[in-house]
């Protein structure tokens, strides 16, 4: 809350957007909507721009401009087309090009009408390689999430069978310390007093060290000779397997992203090289129709207005 002068009196001024308005906004910068202007994104956001602010408790509620509303609101560009719709544009293009029979007329092989549907046709394929890559991604990503899930319950068991079976102190302490590794507990809690305390660093909560964590406390498990329990989740072996398993799921997250950043690379390359790549391509095609048939002519103000943005990486 802000107090500012107006004609001679400070008033109380609440300008604060609803806490939605960014996720709208920046929901159509993700994957499949870069460069997103569309009629139904813009009518949203003028929408979210012309709603009424919380009043503050003097009348005298200043509204902030639209710019500072934009700049608030969207940390980045809101962009001007979405890869749906440069291939869309693409498809229309080639069926005015076509439309225009003999008319239309090049020299150039790659401004050809059949180069231009192929080079849309591949475009549709980088599109879903990389939806594919990511469903894959995602779905790995999920399936890990559920193997450690059970992790620091499955450590907190082993340390119990451990403490009833008769294990020395010095490793017990040891166990205790790699269980609270695992979950990313201290062993004493910071001061809420001293703040600015130097302490070690206690999250070892990613998944790399979660693993070689869990298979530490295997190797003392198995070390000590008085660990014998009759759970068969708590044995070696078992232990043994639910590592393997850790150590896969959390592979092919590493697979399946790297996967997904080389679609990606694909797609953008298609969409983006200077020359041959489907935006350059296309914008050039336009050229084609304003030299066959004049600026002001019907069939190039039937194409000029598509629009063909590249991705932004």
């Amino acid at each position: 809350m802000t107090k500012i002068k107006l004609n001679g009196a400070k008033v109380q001024h609440t300008a604060q957007l609803q806490d939605d308005t960014k996720q709208l906004l920046t929901q159509q910068a993700q994957d499949h909507d870069f460069l997103n202007d569309s009629p139904s994104v813009q009518k949203a956001i003028d929408s979210l721009l012309s709603a009424e602010l919380p009043q503050a408790s003097n009348s005298h509620a200043i509204a902030p401009s639209a710019k500072a509303v934009r700049q608030v609101a969207t940390p980045r560009r809101i962009y001007a087309s979405s890869i749906s719709n440069t291939l869309t544009h693409a498809g229309q293009f080639i069926a005015a090009a076509t439309s225009y029979g003999p008319g239309y007329n090049t020299n150039i092989p790659i401004y050809e009408v059949s180069s231009l549907q192929q080079i849309r046709d591949t475009a549709y394929g980088l599109v879903t390689a990389v939806d594919t890559a990511e469903t894959t991604y995602n779905y790995a990503v999920a399936f890990r999430m559920q193997e450690f899930a059970d992790l620091s319950a499955l450590s907190a068991l082993v340390t119990s069978e451990m403490t009833m079976n008769g294990t020395t102190k010095e490793t017990i302490n040891q166990v205790r310390f790699l269980t609270r590794k695992l979950r990313g507990q201290r062993k004493v809690a910071k001061d809420p007093n001293d703040p600015f305390a130097n302490y070690n660093s206690a999250s070892q909560m990613n998944y790399d060290n979660r693993a070689a964590n869990f298979e530490r406390l295997i190797m003392m498990a198995a070390a000590d000779s008085n660990y014998d329990p009759v759970v068969g989740e708590l044995k070696v072996s078992s232990l043994q397997t639910k590592l393997d398993a850790l150590n896969t799921a959390n592979n092919d997250v590493i697979v399946a992203k790297a996967n997904l950043d080389a679609a990606r690379m694909a797609r953008n390359t298609h969409f983006n090289a200077p020359d041959t790549g489907l935006v350059a391509v296309f914008i050039n095609a336009k050229n084609v129709v304003l030299t066959n048939f004049g600026r002001t002519s019907e069939e190039y103000k039937r194409v000029s207005g598509l629009a063909f943005k590249r991705i932004q990486a």
